[in-house]
């Protein structure tokens, strides 16, 4: 089948701002009153003091709550169960939240009815139950639910707690993007550029995605910029690639302030001017984030910068998160004590992390580690395995290093005629030393 419909949303409960929440609770005036002491204009509260002053009407309301919700009122059923989820005024109780919710679900709550589904389908405060879950949805959608529409559909093209039926998703997908709810006017967009459930229409799929984007839906936003570069569904515009990801930049979406930046570290002609400091400034942005691909982008800035310290940080970031570039970098870093201090040992462990991602300078500086005992033991026939798997990928210095092996016989047996043919290879790459060994082979 195709694509499956994306991940899974869960519908918060809309809790009330604080003000408002008080006032409906009738308590907005419950802490009234100075002590003697707190009357003293000198006097400053201590952080416990105020941490208890504040938590105090968050109390009330919450037992302000549970006594309507265990009347039986639906609707403060819902918002007693949001206060457990939340931990507001009160422990973080799933199990509890799950209660309430079945207590208003089993009333006909609509919010309740979706929220409960949705709990036994990811087993939050309940046991797992797929089956009953998507009943529970499926009330909740036939009552117009849209956040339950949507999901009824998703389970319906998943097959998630009920027979996989794509058509049937589709439709229940199309009546929540027809009552405007962003993520289903994403997924029924999908459905229509990919074919799933309804006849493939990818002028159609892009409206729906840009019906999203333009209710502010990041998600969308960047998939209308996926649309507008590469023509699907719509002209290909670049300019409106461009503003559809700058938009999800400046909401704070990762991927789209990396890309942003990348427009603005290579500049886009009359689009993006080339301006290396705000790129600068949105890959910190996204590196901030603890996006990988941002840290790594962000610590190059820095190194261009010569600022090596900010330069090795971030590197070591995308390196702990597993980036194979940024594993490769901070290797050198800690190789060379760029920003760092000199630590072969540590050098030749995250070289073999990226080496072991494919990453051909990984294999190459991993096979000089264990050619010469730099932060491991000489291990030559480690080193040619990994020079053969960079040139096996077309590098031209594995090209060459490995016919080196093979022409001197270590690590691997000697055979000049095999050699040649790698050095051969390599100088067609370009390679200088390769080039000059071959030319001086024939002279």
């Amino acid at each position: 089948m195709n694509t499956k419909l994306i991940n899974r949303l869960r519908c918060k409960v809309l809790y009330l701002a604080y003000p408002s929440l008080f006032v409906a609770a009738g308590i907005g005036t419950c802490y009234s009153g100075e002590s003697p002491v707190i009357a003293k204009r000198d006097y400053q509260p201590t952080q416990q003091e105020q941490q208890e002053a504040d938590l105090r009407p968050l109390v009330q309301a919450a037992a302000f709550y549970k006594s309507r919700a265990d009347e039986g009122y639906p609707n403060d059923c819902v918002q007693y169960a949001g206060i457990l989820e939340r931990g507001i005024g009160v422990p973080i109780d799933l199990a509890g939240a799950a209660d309430y919710y079945k207590l208003a679900a089993d009333q006909g709550n609509l919010f309740a009815l979706y929220n409960y589904g949705q709990s036994l389908i990811e087993g939050i405060g309940v046991d797992v139950d797929p089956v009953d879950g998507a009943e529970y949805i499926r009330l909740a959608a036939e009552g117009g639910h849209a956040v339950a529409q949507n999901s009824y559909g998703r389970c319906l093209v998943n097959g998630i707690g009920v027979n996989e039926d794509p058509v049937e998703g589709a439709r229940y997908i199309k009546l929540a993007a027809d009552q405007g709810y962003a993520a289903a006017q994403i997924d029924y967009g999908n459905c229509l550029l990919g074919g799933i459930g309804v006849e493939q229409n990818k002028t159609e799929g892009a409206k729906y995605i840009k019906l999203a984007a333009d209710q502010g839906d990041e998600i969308a936003q960047l998939k209308y910029a996926q649309c507008s570069w590469q023509g699907i569904g719509i002209p290909v515009d670049p300019a409106e690639g461009v503003r559809y990801i700058k938009l999800a930049a400046d909401q704070g979406n990762a991927q789209g302030q990396l890309c942003y930046g990348t427009y603005c570290n290579i500049g886009l002609k009359n689009i993006v001017p080339l301006d290396t400091d705000l790129a600068r400034e949105y890959y910190k942005k996204a590196a901030d984030q603890g996006d990988p691909n941002g840290q790594w982008c962000y610590g190059t800035c820095c190194k261009m910068r010569n600022d090596v310290t900010a330069a090795a940080e971030y590197y070591k970031r995308a390196a702990d998160q597993g980036h194979d570039n940024g594993q490769f970098d901070y290797g050198l870093c800690c190789e060379l004590g760029r920003g760092v201090p000199v630590d072969t040992q540590l050098a030749a462990e995250h070289y073999k992390k990226a080496a072991d991602q494919g990453h051909t300078r990984g294999q190459i500086n991993y096979a000089h580690c264990c050619e010469l005992g730099i932060g491991v033991p000489i291990d030559l026939a480690l080193a040619v395995r990994y020079c053969k798997m960079a040139a096996d990928q077309g590098d031209p210095t594995g090209m060459y290093c490995y016919a080196r092996f093979l022409e001197s016989g270590s690590g691997i047996t000697a055979d000049p005629g095999e050699a040649a043919s790698w050095y051969l290879r390599a100088a067609n790459a370009g390679h200088k030393g390769a080039i000059d060994k071959v030319q001086g082979a024939s002279s």
